[in-house]
């Protein structure tokens, strides 16, 4: 497999030196007159796959304001076609291989996840640098956020109902066969009073994942046999969500207040047997 890119120079499109007012008429010429697009005159367009309608343009994404920050990226308000979205761009400049590789990981899962509880994929911008990831925009931002600021004045009834909310994405990534890994206040949005499970970037496949003892992990969410094991399954998941509950109960605050992560570690992982 071979990825060959077109550039935009000046308003128009090329893959070498001729330059073409639109893609269409590019690759139209290139067909037709059978061009080859590699140095050594042997790979030819023979037929052209269109894109999808989640694969974007960044002609397509009109990026706003900054709504947060995360390992990925910045995360900022914006517009494609006409609907107010939420964008994630990488900060890293120009992403390697593996990197990119990751990333449409994450895209693909996020495709298979249609719930009313879990962000929604919008699209995903590739051709050019930096790439987007667009998704449905939640008003109210992260949870964890949403809870420092408002906890304090929600009932009891209320954080139940949130922690509800959020068992129900789980329940249905367990029906998809998927492990978010990563379940924590921090990554589920708030829209209009509805939780929205994000962030994907250490989902993988179930019913279970071996860990890379080298990989940055999220120690206070984890559970004693995760980390024991290094084996994460839906019954690490149910407890990453029990911390969460606590989290969403204790209006956003970090679980195991006061301690540093090496203790966290200790203590948890000496429940296991």
């Amino acid at each position: 497999m071979k990825h060959y890119v077109i550039r935009c120079e000046d308003g128009q499109f090329t893959l070498d030196r001729a330059k073409y007012d639109t893609i269409k008429e590019l690759i139209r010429v290139y067909v037709q007159e059978a061009i080859a697009i590699d140095n050594q005159g042997q790979v030819r367009i023979r037929q052209p796959v269109p894109l999808q309608k989640w694969e974007l343009t960044h002609a397509q994404v009109t990026i706003g304001a900054k709504l947060g920050e995360g390992a990925y990226g910045e995360v900022c308000r914006g517009n494609v076609g006409g609907r107010d979205v939420a964008i994630k761009q990488n900060h890293m400049g120009n992403l390697n291989k593996e990197q990119i590789k990751e990333v449409m990981a994450e895209a693909r899962n996020m495709r298979r996840l249609v719930h009313p509880n879990i962000a929604r994929l919008l699209g995903i911008a590739a051709l050019d640098e930096p790439l987007l990831i667009v998704m449905e925009l939640a008003a109210d931002g992260s949870l964890d956020s949403y809870l420092k600021k408002h906890g304090a004045a929600m009932n009891d009834k209320k954080k139940a109902a949130m922690c509800q909310q959020v068992s129900w994405a789980l329940c249905y990534m367990k029906e998809k066969k998927i492990l978010h890994r990563d379940l924590a206040a921090r990554n589920c949005l708030l829209h209009q009073g509805t939780i929205k499970l994000s962030d994907f970037g250490k989902s993988q496949p179930g019913p279970a994942y071996s860990m890379d003892p080298h990989e940055r992990l999220p120690i206070r969410w984890l559970s004693p046999e995760s980390m024991t094991s290094l084996i994460y399954d839906y019954a690490a998941e149910v407890w990453s969500f029990g911390v969460t509950c606590w989290e969403i109960f204790h209006d956003g605050a970090e679980p195991y207040p006061n301690m540093a992560l090496i203790d966290v570690g200790l203590s948890v992982s000496s429940f296991y047997i």
